[in-house]
This record gives structure tokens, C-alpha cells and sequence, in this order.
């Protein structure tokens, strides 16, 4: 029997789970059974465990022992192409040998070969019919190949909504109740994508207050008390991604209490001809409401 793990929707690019049960009907241990799955256009094989055996097969060698009336599940991981187009997919496994040679016989109602095309399959996972019947009496749920066994699914439509969102927060590294004038510190800006489209090439900008002076050559000095670094890396949908800023508070500082901004100066979003859901990239530091 093969059935879907991974639960609906289904859409270009998702990860989909099988798992497929090989169950020992007989009186005689089975082992070394080697089950073929017959990808179909639309499906790409994304997992290790099995073999890419051409032509759409993929075959799997079950090392465990079936003791009669026992079964063994399995699993096989898949992924729906980037460039499928249609909205239906029927993925076919069967049994592609087996063991029965070891006791002089064979499969008393199925035949264990890699034809995808001369098995009668009837919807419904049936485990009961006879396929060695269905030639001369046609294909019926009777005659079912028990040792084949197919699943459907719809695919339906990927939103082409784009959703682009990134947040940025600003913390310090190993905080200290209090600081002298003259100590370093770090402070760590994480970047998150909370949106549907890649993120690269972000500029992050810090507004360095008086008192604080900069201690790190991965920042450039932009002047006006602006201090900028790009950050290179992609950053995928639901990601993040730090970066750290060393500063120095200054020797002749007098005050008791400093506040330190960053925000995102600038963003990709124009790869997308769109702009960030909620939020305007800038290095302006008066246009931006602050909350601790």
C-alpha cells in the first residue's frame, strides 16, 4: 500500500512524504524485498534512501525480515517540480522482487516485476485481489495486483502573491548593569525575512549618538554620525541573519545614558517591483517610531 504523509496543499516546489507498507500475507519469512516506485512527470525524488534506478524508477531494498501476517512501512520523500503544470499526480509503487525463489515458488496472486504498465490497479489501496486472474477476467477490484498499489493527489495553484517583509532588531552582546567610559561593547542586529521573496544586498545603517565612537572595521563611517554595512548573504524566506557592531564609548563622554538605533536603509524589494509591507527603508532617524 502507498499512501500520502504529507498533508494537503499540494503546490509546485512542496515536499511530499509516501509511506509504503509491504505486508507478508504468506506462511514463509520475506526478506530482501525490493520495492520500485514509478515517478511520475511532476515528481522529483528527494530522498537519499532510495536509488535512482532511470526512466522514472526508483528502487528501495527492504534489509528487514516479514515474519508472516507482519508488515514493514517505509517512507519516500519527494518534491513536486518548480515547473509542473498540471493539477493532478498519480504516483505508482510495487513490489520488484521478492524472496519466494528461496522456497521454490512463487507469488500466489502477483507477479514482482518494474512494469508500470501491466498490473490492474483499482483505487481504494486493496490488498485482497488476485492479479494473476485479471488477464483472463479483466481488471476488477477482484483483481486487483495486490503487490501494486497508487496514490492521487491534486496540485493546486502557488500563490503568485508577492509578500515582501524584513524586520531588523537591535540588541546588546553580554549586557552589563553599567558601563565606564573608554569600555567596548558589541551589539548584535539581526535581520529577519518575513516575507515570500529572497532578501540580499540589504544596507543596515546605525546612528552612532554622541558618546559612542565606532570599533569596527566591517562598518564604513558615512558621516553625520551614520555608520553603514551591507550584508551580502541571501537571506531566505523565514530566516535571519546577524551581524555584530563594535563600539567604544568615548573617554570624555559625561552623560549617564545612551540610546543607540539601526534600521534598514536599504532593501531589494525593486527586484520584485514591489516595497516592504510595512516598513520604509531610510537613514533618516527622526521618521521612525521607536518602542522598547
Amino acid at each position: 500500500m502507498i499512501s500520502a504523509e504529507t498533508p494537503a496543499p499540494y503546490q509546485t516546489g512542496s515536499i511530499v512524504k509516501f509511506s509504503i507498507t509491504v505486508i507478508n500475507q504468506g506462511n514463509y519469512i520475506a526478506k530482501n524485498v525490493e520495492v520500485t516506485d514509478y515517478l511520475p512527470d511532476g515528481l522529483e525524488l528527494d530522498d537519499a534512501g532510495w536509488t535512482n534506478a532511470g526512466a522514472g524508477k526508483v528502487v528501495k531494498t527492504l534489509t528487514q525480515e516479514i515474519a508472516p501476517g507482519k508488515s514493514v512501512a517505509i517512507t519516500l520523500q519527494t518534491k513536486i517540480s518548480a515547473n509542473f503544470t498540471g493539477n493532478k499526480i498519480r504516483n505508482l509503487a510495487e513490489i520488484s522482487k521478492d524472496n519466494s525463489g528461496d522456497y521454490n515458488t512463487t507469488d500466489k496472486d502477483s507477479t514482482p516485476d518494474t512494469n508500470v504498465n501491466n498490473d490492474c490497479f483499482r483505487e481504494g489501496h486493496l490488498v485482497t485481489g488476485n492479479g494473476k486472474l485479471a488477464q483472463a477476467q479483466g481488471c476488477s477490484d477482484t483483481t486487483d495486483e495486490d503487490d501494486h498499489d497508487g496514490v492521487d493527489f491534486t496540485v493546486t495553484p502557488k500563490t503568485s502573491e508577492t509578500n515582501y517583509d524584513l524586520a531588523l532588531t537591535k540588541k546588546i552582546f553580554n549586557p552589563k548593569a553599567t558601563y565606564l567610559t573608554g569600555e567596548r561593547l558589541s551589539f548584535e542586529i539581526t535581520l529577519y525575512n518575513q516575507g515570500n521573496k529572497e532578501a540580499k544586498n540589504i544596507e543596515v545603517t546605525d546612528y552612532l549618538p554622541a558618546g559612542l565612537e565606532l570599533d569596527d572595521p566591517t562598518w564604513t563611517n558615512a558621516g553625520g554620525g551614520k555608520i553603514t554595512q551591507t550584508v551580502t548573504q541571501t537571506i531566505l524566506p523565514n530566516k535571519d541573519y546577524t551581524l555584530i557592531l563594535k563600539v567604544k564609548i568615548s573617554e570624555n563622554f559625561t552623560g549617564t545614558e545612551i540610546t543607540n538605533y539601526a534600521e534598514i536603509s536599504k532593501d531589494n524589494s525593486g527586484d520584485y517591483n514591489t516595497t516592504d509591507v510595512d516598513s520604509t527603508p531610510d537613514n533618516n532617524s527622526t521618521n521612525d517610531c521607536f518602542r522598547e
